[in-house]
């Protein structure tokens, strides 16, 4: 009677920890076990594991047991009326396998005769992956498929999930499936709890040298913060500038499940789990063939995507060894920001009010316009002299005007309709992918207690980025400084129009802005390969589990721009002379005449020639390899018993090693082919980090089976790591469950976790810039803040103070001294499994984050701003600057990489679930909420005022969730779910007043989704389905759709069809 669930869920694990799951459709895993019931059964003879099965289904009952344990094993039936325990007992008669029950789970386990898998010519399969609890109903889609019977993240010691401290969330990827998504990044991204990070709807301006590549975040706290393993193991990043792992080298198809938990982590599974860790289960022990074709498309007739997947395995050597092998081929089509008409015309821009009269006069600050565009962007030429716009269209120079101005007469300036030209019509909603993704695996029986590991994984994905076409006008943001081009009356290619209208204006030059489609547009092409080597050997001493392995990864990527115009060439080749012998057009500077400088025609239409694009244009390259290596090994079982139960304890150490060598293009380092009409240069990085870790966890049974504690247990758990460029640091983890009653369990944890600097951070090269920046000290904001003006009397400026918007140079880069983060959490909460209505449970939980030391890179503005901001003028921010003695003016600024910030968030979970039979078939339903209470940035940790408040913003609403509903029957399979996302606000600064914006609201977004699947025999099942059946559109906001991709759907209306075969 002393025997915890701890020693329980140790028995599942070395049952099922395959991968195997219980063919249990009928009750939610958090519905408690009820065996008094009695009914009447007619469960034939026959096959043990589809008699288990029926058995489930016509009960409600959970079950849980290897297909390795079974197999082979035959049952005599059981009919008439008899109390549940008793017809399970008699089922299982004769098989040498009996049930264990913990709370929510039966399980089939080994009986005392012995009755192993091995007797049946298949031995139990030893744990190979870590350790995990029973999967949370909390998933993707439970709407139709039995949920997974194995377990979780958040520990290395197996318990049922809801008896775990810390609360996780598992998502199938045969539910997710069941409603179209074909990629791990798509599943996780309907979760509450999980922000889109790096996705298919990234594109040049949010993801620079890693597009292509998919990342989730966390809480939102960014994807540096978010741990991705695969089986319980660390993979190699497939990000030069974060530790990101990238899912789309993942075949879908091999995926069992994915484990959430959204909680520091660190202290269980290492550096970067600060919000969060997410771990990757794939397929085991796979017997037989199984198949998958699936095609969509958008009501809009775009957005096709395609699917491929073929999972097969199969024994060896009778049972004793296994050989299994997915693959996965996604194809998915571009869809641009100007194929979405809702989106194209609601291109959302906040100016200034002209009829404002003042603070609090009922009268908004500034008013709200779309459709806006630029005059620049026009693809004839256009200039702006004294204050006029105009332009040179079909042979004749006229004046150009937008309908209403909304930004001050310049060269940059916006406004609506005229001879406006919309803004980033061209950029991707969604960037096309082509992805092939491999998991083979190799498990062998070299004894009884000793088992061999193999795998190798492997993925490719190739995509290319679609950037604006090429444009310019006289800012000297473009081509390293030079600018725009100018006409000069000298130039022989000056159409006649424009030579009257510089001399009637007493113009020698003028300065040109245009849009030119001719020269091409913006591309960047992503070539990744990604391989991981696994060898491992697991076994049993004693209580005990072991594991000891090596594992080798390596992401490799090729990023190509195939038509990056030459800086310095394009200046040379468009500044255009008549030969002073020939008359013909030449190159006005003479070395680059000497070079080989090829003319051109600023003011036509026509492509470039051969010549020059020889001239004109490069090939850019950059190459970005990542490796990892680790060497591990760890144990894990029953230390010793005490009065309530075993003591769980699991010990390990690990040694892990990674590199960056990231090489770009020899003449973009030098800003020739990197600048504002390309892409930015990327300095060169070659470099290394090694950590040794070590760890240990440990679950301690309280009390068991007394009044007021039905179950105590605590549990704690301690990591040291020592990383050979920042030195040691130290993560814990302490928790604890109670469960008064059998109905009610509370569950605490509180951790400390890490998160160690990147190779970006620590080693991307130091660089010397020129900038302006905001003057502090300047009259008009002297007073902004309560101690600036103090301070900035400290550093010897007074009245008069400094003009502002002068010129200085800044450092910026890596900084090798950067420290680790450091991430304190805390989760409170409740599960309710009220035993009066079987297979229903609900979860609530209050967590909080709060991290310091947080590495970023500051502006040069908020350096000088933080400088005379804070308390005094003896903080870092001064220290970086150096000012003239004399004219107290910024002459240089340090704005490296440093540890400056704050980032806090709270929140609550709310989780449901509830599975019944209802009709012959399942009924399910569930819905999981997340609320956020609060989430700031403090950009420098001792004063309020620099504070930004995140929550409500449209990243972060308060509110965010999914409901579903599913029912299910031996051939049918419907499902319904729907995802919100809050009403939110543009910008939530809580000091803006209410008429400071037009409108500052978001509306929420709902989504609906629909499937319905047919299984036509064992072997075919058909699957239908639409999502955002109601074609939901993007809620209109201000001018950066383009980055918000994977927040709110972008697509519409999507219909898919699945066909699924197995043999």
């Amino acid at each position: 009677m002393f025997r915890s669930s701890v020693q329980l869920s140790l028995l599942l694990l070395a049952t099922t920890a395959s991968g195997a799951i219980a063919t249990a459709p009928a009750m939610a895993q958090g519905a408690p076990a009820n065996l008094s019931a009695t009914r009447s059964f007619s469960v034939p003879a026959g096959d043990l594991a589809p008699a288990l099965t029926t058995f489930s289904r016509v009960t409600g009952v959970q079950i849980v047991f290897s297909p390795d344990l079974v197999r082979g094993k035959t049952t005599r039936g059981v009919s008439g009326s008899r109390q549940t325990r008793e017809a399970l007992s008699h089922l299982l008669a004769g098989t040498g396998l009996k049930m264990k029950v913990s709370g929510n789970i039966v399980a089939i386990v080994p009986g005392a005769s012995g009755g192993t898998a091995r007797s049946n010519a298949a031995r139990p399969a030893q744990r190979t992956e870590p350790a995990a609890p029973v999967a949370t109903a909390q998933t993707v889609a439970e709407t139709t498929s039995p949920p997974s019977a194995i377990v979780v993240t958040g520990s290395r010691i197996p318990r049922p999930e809801l008896e775990s401290a810390m609360p996780v969330s598992a998502v199938s990827m045969e539910q997710a499936e069941q409603f179209g998504l074909v990629t791990a990044y798509d599943a996780l991204i309907r979760e509450p709890a999980v922000g889109p990070g790096t996705g298919p709807g990234s594109n040049n301006r949010t993801v620079g040298g890693n597009g292509g590549t998919a990342s989730i975040d966390l809480r939102n706290m960014g994807t540096n913060r978010t741990l991705v393993m695969v089986d319980g193991r660390r993979r190699v990043s497939g990000s030069h500038t974060s530790s990101a792992v990238d899912l789309n080298m993942i075949p879908a198809g091999m995926i069992e499940r994915i484990e959430v938990i959204t909680g520091g982590a660190a202290a269980i599974y290492g550096a970067d789990a600060v919000s969060g860790a997410v771990n990757v289960v794939t397929k085991r022990r796979i017997d037989g063939i199984d198949l998958s074709a699936q095609t969509g498309i958008s009501s809009r007739g775009d957005a096709r995507t395609m699917s491929l997947s073929a999972v097969a395995g199969t024994t060896l050597d009778d049972g004793r060894g296994s050989i299994s092998l997915g693959v996965t081929y996604v194809d998915s089509e571009i869809v641009l920001l100007g194929d979405r008409k809702h989106m194209r015309d609601k291109f959302i821009i906040f100016a200034n009010n002209p009829e404002n009269t003042g603070p609090n006069d009922g009268i908004p600050d500034r008013i709200t316009y779309d459709k806006w565009g630029l005059i620049g962007l026009n693809t004839f030429p256009t200039f702006f002299v004294d204050g006029q716009h105009y332009g040179y269209e079909n042979g004749s120079v006229r004046e150009l005007n937008y309908d209403i101005v909304v930004r001050t007469p310049s060269v940059g300036d916006a406004g609506i309709g005229g001879d406006g030209v919309p803004f980033h019509e061209d950029l991707p909603l969604r960037t096309p992918l082509e992805q092939f993704a491999a998991i083979a695996k190799f498990e062998y029986a070299l004894t009884d207690t000793i088992d061999y590991h193999a795998r190798l994984d492997f993925g490719h994905t190739k995509t290319r980025l679609h950037g604006e076409y090429y444009r310019e006008d006289s800012r000297n943001i473009f081509l390293g400084g030079a600018g725009g081009p100018k006409a000069y009356l000298d130039n022989p290619y000056l159409p006649d129009p424009i030579r009257d209208f510089m001399v009637e204006n007493g113009l020698s030059e003028l300065s040109i802005a245009r849009a030119s489609p001719q020269l091409g547009q913006q591309i960047h092409d992503f070539d990744r390969h990604a391989y991981t080597i696994f060898s491992g050997l697991t076994g049993t001493v004693g209580d005990f589990d072991w594991e000891i392995f090596g594992q080798y990864g390596k992401t490799s990527n090729r990023a190509t721009y195939p038509n990056a115009i030459r800086a310095s060439r394009l200046v040379a080749a468009r500044d255009v002379i008549a030969d002073p012998v020939t008359g013909a057009p030449v190159c006005r500077d003479e070395a680059a005449r000497a070079a080989g400088c090829v003319p051109y025609n600023i003011f036509g239409y026509d492509e470039p020639t051969e010549a020059q694009r020889d001239w004109m244009y490069a090939v850019r390259e950059r190459s970005i390899v990542n490796t990892q290596t680790i060497f591990g090994a760890s144990i894990v079982g029953s230390a010793f018993s005490l009065p309530y139960g075993d003591v769980s304890l699991a010990l390990g150490a690990e040694y892990r090693r990674d590199t960056l060598k990231r090489i770009d293009d020899p003449l973009a380092t030098l800003d020739e082919l990197a600048h504002f009409a390309s892409y930015g240069r990327v300095l060169d990085i070659d470099a290394s980090q090694a950590a040794t870790e070590g760890y240990a966890e440990l679950v301690v049974p309280v009390l068991e089976d007394l009044p007021f504690a039905q179950r105590l247990q605590v549990e704690g758990a301690y990591r040291y790591s020592d990383y050979d460029r920042s030195g040691g640091t130290s993560t814990w983890k302490v928790g604890a469950t109670w469960a008064p009653i059998e109905d009610l369990t509370f569950r605490a944890v509180r951790s400390r976790s890490v998160r160690a600097p990147n190779f970006q951070e620590l080693y991307n090269p130091v660089f010397l810039a020129l900038s302006t920046a905001p003057e502090p000290c300047h009259r008009d904001v002297i007073d902004t803040t309560q101690n600036r003006r103090a301070n900035c009397a400290a550093l010897g400026i007074e009245d008069p103070w400094l003009e502002t918007g002068y010129p200085l140079s800044y450092t910026g880069g890596g900084n090798p001294d950067v420290q680790p983060e450091t991430s304190n959490s805390l989760t409170i909460g409740a599960v309710f499994q009220p035993r009066f209505l079987p297979g229903f449970d609900a979860t609530v939980d209050f967590w909080r984050i709060d991290i310091d030391d947080v590495i970023t890179t500051l502006s040069a503005g908020q350096v000088a701003k933080f400088c005379v901001d804070l308390p005094t003028i003896e903080n870092r921010f001064c220290d970086a600057i150096t000012r003239d003695p004399v004219t107290r003016r910024i002459t240089s600024l340090n704005r490296q990489v440093m540890n400056a910030s704050n980032l806090f968030a709270e929140g609550i979970d709310f989780g449901m679930r509830f599975r019944h039979p209802l009709g012959g078939g399942m009924f399910n339903a569930g819905a999981k909420v997340t609320y956020l209470l609060d989430k700031t940035t403090q950009a420098a940790p001792g004063t309020d005022s620099v504070i930004v408040r995140e929550v409500t913003g449209y990243a972060d609403p308060r509110v965010r969730g999914s409901f579903n509903v599913g029912y299910d029957t031996d051939h049918f399979t419907f499902g319904w779910f729907v995802r919100v996302h809050g009403s939110s606000v543009f910008n939530p600064d809580p000091t803006l007043s209410d008429e400071f914006y037009e409108d500052n609201s978001i509306r929420a977004a709902w989504y609906h989704d629909v499937s319905v699947s047919y299984k036509i025999d064992e072997t075919y099942k058909l699957t239908f389905g639409i999502n955002n059946i109601f074609d939901e559109k993007m809620p209109d906001f201000h001018a950066n759709q383009n980055v918000n991709n994977g927040i709110y759907d972008t697509i519409g209306r999507y219909l898919f069809a699945r066909i699924n075969t197995k043999f």
